[in-house]
């Protein structure tokens, strides 16, 4: 996974060999534990997007107990940038410090996000904490 995030950061997505309609990149990083409280998690794809389907309910920002069950949701705005190849997932408030949080992505071709050529994306989570 390592060597794919490299070659998102430095190779167009869409010439990406074998990459289906995925989620290539994210910030922060999967289980970052010092990330600021207005940090704007980000999501890079290998397809731009259908902006009308990746809404925040496809694509999830929660805080989460220790067990990793949902304490809250997080209010966001789902931003499409770089012609719809990356969103950032601006929250409404700075996130509350001392939580953990799980940014996810809801699959399936009839409630999830899709590419703007109808590609289904896959479930994706990641994880981060704000002290």
């Amino acid at each position: 996974m390592l060597v794919l995030l490299a070659l998102a950061a430095c190779t167009p997505a869409d010439t990406l060999p074998g990459v289906g309609f995925a989620i290539v990149g994210v910030s922060p990083d999967d289980g970052a534990t010092d990330v600021v409280e207005a940090h704007i998690p980000e999501l890079r794809f290998s397809e731009p997007i259908d902006p009308e389907l990746c809404t925040p309910d496809a694509l999830r920002v929660d805080g989460v107990h220790e067990d990793e069950t949902v304490a809250f949701s997080v209010e966001l705005e789902v931003i499409s940038l770089d012609e719809g190849y990356r969103v950032q997932l601006t929250p409404a408030d700075t996130l509350p410090t001392g939580w953990s949080y799980r940014i996810s992505a809801r699959a399936g071709a009839d409630t999830g996000c899709q590419s703007v050529d109808g590609g289904v994306l896959e479930p994706f989570a990641s994880s981060f904490a704000v002290p």
